[in-house]
């Protein structure tokens, strides 16, 4: 039987049609092998306030360390992609160019119909913050006028929803913004309340006025294709595991819990400070952290802690400098005047990489530099002992979160004495360290230009 040419022709043209419209599918295309095939796991990330603050930092975050000990029991390697912005991380995951996006992404209606999502990793709320002084702001129905939220993120559309008032939003970031309510230039703002918790030890001036009721989940997305359902699928399972053990709640106090011994004044003066006499010393830093390949943001933290960046420092104890270094100290390191800022921030840097060598090569990086900002202000014995002590009752030794509660035990004689060790002012040394953390940790904030214009996803 003959065909109707004009029944072929439609039947081309349809054809045609669709390859072209195959051609515009969004859908996710696989382009690059699962991880599991040759151990190569690809996140595409951006840096944001929870997590990857910038690339030459060494805190990574609740969210970066989760997925390093997931890695590391896959036995895959990370290959991180820095997004552009922060659409081109969903780009990446439609492209096949990575596995998975993690970027501290709440897990909203319209990303949950376009994306697979792992299991909560974390939750968190909205909190609308006003001057310590204020006590008239209790609900939605009150805020003041002069409410201001950073453009692009997602409270626009939430004042939008719930207040009574019209949503303004302006073009800063979040530190600028904290400081502008704290100056009462602004009369309330509304923030996650994660990231209210990281800046809360530096502005004693703002409170939160009330939270929103729900909190939203965060976790990481992932395309829509079987690679991604089998990733999904391994994720939720470890996640499962990672909750049971206590790992997710251990992180959220690690990383997302402001340090419990923070001074208020002291934490006050170290932001007027960082106006007023770090543009001093800062080429200081910079230079003794590209000689021995440390961050200097990192060094300037520590002579903060030691000296409030003053190189005429001196205790009842004979220690001086901007970064307070011993006699014996300083003759080690080559340093001949203690009081030259440029001979103690370079020697102070070079004590400390020579720490950090120190220690075992499998702890990862960011512990083994906490180790040794301990090992600087305790001793490299005292430090060992400590992690001696951890390993005896089952705490990971090589973990500085996991060690430093047994640090404060190194005044008991009795413990101390039970491993053949002297007593030391081990609770003195975890409270340095946690300072320089939180020093350290808003140096990172300040200085880093994904962070300082980061706005919530």
């Amino acid at each position: 039987m003959r065909k109707d040419p004009t029944f072929i022709l439609g039947f081309i043209v349809i054809f045609i049609l669709l390859l072209a419209l195959l051609g515009q599918d969004k859908r996710p295309v696989n382009t690059l092998p699962a991880p599991w095939v040759y151990g190569r796991f690809h996140v595409t990330t951006r840096p944001n306030l929870l997590g990857n603050p910038d690339p030459g930092s060494i805190w990574p975050g609740m969210e970066y360390t989760l997925l390093r000990k997931f890695a590391d029991e896959q036995g895959w390697q990370i290959h991180y992609r820095n997004a552009r912005h922060f659409s081109a991380l969903f780009d990446d995951l439609r492209q096949g160019r990575a596995h998975l996006a993690a970027a501290n992404l709440s897990m909203t209606s319209d990303r949950l119909q376009q994306y697979l999502f792992t299991l909560p990793i974390n939750h968190s709320r909205v909190v609308v913050l006003v001057h310590a002084a204020r006590k008239d702001v209790q609900d939605w129905q009150n805020l003041p006028k002069n409410t201001r939220v950073l453009r692009g993120s997602i409270f626009e559309a939430l004042l939008q929803q719930r207040a009574a008032i019209r949503a303004i939003s302006i073009n800063t970031n979040v530190l600028d913004l904290l400081d502008m309510l704290e100056k009462e230039q602004i009369e309330a703002t509304l923030l996650d309340e994660n990231v209210w918790l990281l800046f809360k030890p530096f502005f004693p001036n703002v409170r939160i006025a009330f939270r929103s009721r729900e909190a939203y989940p965060i976790g990481w997305a992932l395309p829509v294709t079987a690679d991604g359902l089998d990733l999904k699928n391994r994720i939720d399972r470890w996640l499962r595991q990672a909750k049971q053990q206590g790992l997710l709640q251990r992180l959220k106090q690690e990383y997302l819990s402001p340090s419990e011994d923070y001074d208020p004044a002291g934490t006050f003066y170290f932001r007027k400070l960082l106006k007023k006499r770090l543009p001093r010393y800062r080429h200081l830093f910079v230079q003794a952290g590209e000689i021995t390949a440390l961050d200097w943001r990192l060094l300037a933290a520590m002579a903060y802690q030691e000296s409030h960046w003053n190189p005429r420092a001196r205790s009842h104890t004979g220690v001086r400098g901007m970064m307070m270094l011993t006699m014996t100290t300083a003759r080690e390191m080559g340093v001949e005047n203690r009081l030259d800022s440029e001979e103690s921030v370079l020697g102070a840097a070079r004590y400390l990489r020579k720490l950090i060598d120190k220690f075992p090569s499998r702890i990862p990086h960011d512990h083994r530099v906490w180790f040794a900002l301990g090992a600087y202000n305790i001793g490299f014995r005292h430090m060992e002992n400590a992690r001696r002590l951890a390993q005896r009752h089952g705490a990971d030794p090589d973990d500085w979160f996991a060690v430093k509660p047994w640090l404060a035990r190194l005044n008991h004689p009795d413990v101390v004495r039970s491993i053949n060790a002297w007593p030391a002012d081990g609770q003195q040394a975890a409270r340095y360290v946690s300072n320089i953390q939180l020093y350290y940790r808003f140096l990172l904030w300040n200085t880093a230009q994904g962070i300082k214009n980061h706005v919530p996803p």
